[in-house]
């Protein structure tokens, strides 16, 4: 069966029995195999919608350096409790050392958790990306793993949803659009989008409007509103995939 890309959300459109293609997740209809008969704008549920995925997959965390403490974000993307989260929210930023105590909140229980794997041993601030592989100690009940997109599917203008735990004041979601999908950042090709993000949210997830990842916040830039960036998601992938993880 042959199948089209919404432009819409980026969903699968399927032919229905009249010929027309339906996207099975916006309900988008295309004439044809091309032409939008009917351009749907994205559901004001969508957010309600990726919330509901999102809030049992994404990881509240706090990380113990000795005196010093953090917080931050990841998301669980194997069903046996692998998070992906930075490399700087897990190491100390002065010895580039990993967190000796990491606890992970998700769906509403603590766990602790390890560093598996560090994409960057310099804290975020080159030798590598900023990507970490962390694994919780067990996945409590009602923890569920997340869906990872394809970057080949971003557009620019999209709507995205940022989820996470901003401030370290727990987890909440904020809607934007990708702002350029490939921005050049000192020497870096990140996502940018203007989402509300905070300290906090760094290593959670952002989320298209069918609820799959298509990127890992990394990072914003200081005194510049609406500025936001994200590791896109196959970056990801090749990073888990150096790690030796399969998902």
């Amino acid at each position: 069966m042959r199948t089209r890309i919404c432009p819409v959300c980026g969903g699968e459109c399927k032919p229905d029995q009249n010929g027309e293609y339906v996207c099975g997740c916006c309900g988008n209809t295309l004439e044809g195999e091309y032409a939008p008969v009917t351009r749907m704008s994205a559901s004001a549920d969508d957010g309600e919608r990726v919330f509901d995925v999102a809030k049992n997959a994404v990881v509240e965390l706090k990380c113990s350096f000795g005196t010093k403490a953090c917080s931050g974000s990841g998301y669980m993307i194997t069903d046996d409790g692998y998070c992906v989260t930075n490399t700087h929210v897990v190491t100390d930023s002065a010895t580039y050392a990993a967190a000796r105590g990491v606890t992970a909140k998700i769906a509403g229980e603590s766990v602790a958790a390890t560093v598996i794997a560090l994409g960057d041993d310099r804290g975020g601030r080159g030798r590598g990306i900023d990507l970490a592989l962390i694994r919780l100690a067990r996945v409590p009940r009602g923890a569920q793993k997340v869906t990872m997109g394809d970057f080949k599917d971003v557009r620019n203008g999209q709507t995205v949803y940022v989820v996470g735990n901003s401030l370290g004041m727990g987890t909440c979601i904020t809607k934007g659009i990708v702002s350029d999908r490939q921005r050049l950042i000192e020497g870096d090709v990140l996502l940018m989008t203007d989402c509300a993000i905070n300290p906090g949210n760094s290593g959670g997830p952002m989320f298209d409007s069918s609820a799959r990842v298509i990127g890992t916040i990394v990072s914003g830039i200081d005194n510049a509103e609406g500025m936001n960036f994200a590791i896109p998601v196959d970056d990801v992938k090749t990073f888990l995939r150096k790690a030796g993880l399969r998902f």
